[in-house]
C-alpha cells in the first residue's frame, strides 16, 4: 500500500463493513478500538509520545485492570497517543530502518525494509496514491423467523385470554390460581342451622278476611289469577 494510505487512511477512516470480522486484519478503525488514531490532517500533534497518556498506560499495566489508558486533554492533546499515532505520524513513519529487514515477520511494520521505502522527517507524503474509501457494505436482512408450533400457539392464546378459558373444572371466567387444587382439596364446613323466625307481636296480627285479601292480592291465585281483582270489581260493580 502506499504510504498516503499508512499516514492518512490506516485506523483513522471508519470501516465500511457492518458484519462482524477481524478488527486486527482490517485497516480501518472501528469503535472502541485501541489502535484507532486521529487523522494528522486535521489535528495537528507533534510526532512526541504524550506524557499523560504514557504515564496512565504505566498505571493501567500495573493494576492489570484492562482498562484503555487515556489522557484529559482527549483529541485536544498536542502529543501522540499510542504507538499508531506516534508512528504512522508523517514526521516518523518509514524513517528508519527496520532491523529486520525484507524478512520482517510484523503483519504491520512502521520501519523501511529497504532502501527505497526510508523517507526523511520533513518528506511530504503524496497523497496521489491515496485509495478511494470502498463502498459502504449494507447489514445482511434478518433470516425470517421460524413458524411457532402448535402448543407454542396455544400457550399465547391462553396467556392472552386470561380467565376466559376453564381449568381446574371452574366455572367460566374464572383464571385459573395455583391454590385451586388446594381448595379442593380443603374439608367443606359444615352448614350453619338457620335462627327460627321471632315471635309475632300482638301488632301484627291482623283479622283473616284481611290476611286472606292480601295474600291472595300479592300471589294472584284469587278471582281468575288476576292481582287487585277486588278493587277493579268494586269500581265496576
Amino acid at each position: 500500500m502506499a504510504d498516503a494510505f499508512w499516514v492518512y487512511v490506516y485506523k483513522v477512516q471508519r470501516c465500511p463493513q457492518v458484519g462482524n470480522h477481524d478488527w486486527t486484519a482490517c485497516p480501518y478503525a472501528h469503535k472502541g478500538e485501541r489502535a484507532r488514531r486521529r487523522d494528522p490532517r486535521n489535528f495537528s500533534y507533534l510526532a512526541v509520545t504524550c506524557p499523560a497518556f504514557r504515564e496512565s498506560q504505566q498505571q493501567q499495566h500495573l493494576a492489570r485492570t484492562g482498562a484503555a489508558p487515556s489522557c484529559v486533554r482527549g483529541l485536544r492533546c498536542r502529543y501522540a497517543h499510542g504507538v499508531f499515532e506516534l508512528w504512522l505520524h508523517p514526521a516518523r513513519f518509514r524513517t528508519v530502518m527496520c532491523e529486520g529487514g525484507l524478512r520482517c515477520p510484523r503483519r504491520v511494520c512502521f520501519f523501511a525494509h529497504f532502501p527505497a521505502e526510508l523517507r526523511g522527517e520533513n518528506d511530504p507524503v503524496p497523497l496521489d496514491g491515496l485509495p478511494p474509501l470502498p463502498p459502504r457494505v449494507p447489514r445482511a436482512p434478518p433470516s425470517p423467523a421460524a413458524p411457532l408450533s402448535f402448543p407454542r400457539r396455544v400457550d399465547l392464546a391462553m396467556q392472552a385470554m386470561p380467565g376466559k378459558v376453564r381449568l381446574y373444572g371452574g366455572a367460566a371466567g374464572e383464571s385459573p390460581s395455583p391454590s385451586a387444587p388446594a381448595a379442593a382439596a380443603a374439608p367443606v364446613a359444615a352448614p350453619v342451622p338457620a335462627l327460627p323466625p321471632p315471635p309475632a307481636s300482638p301488632d301484627d296480627k291482623e283479622e283473616p278476611a284481611v290476611q286472606n285479601s292480601r295474600r291472595a292480592s300479592e300471589d294472584g291465585s284469587e278471582d281468575g289469577d288476576y292481582p287487585h281483582f277486588d278493587l277493579i270489581k268494586d269500581m265496576v260493580l
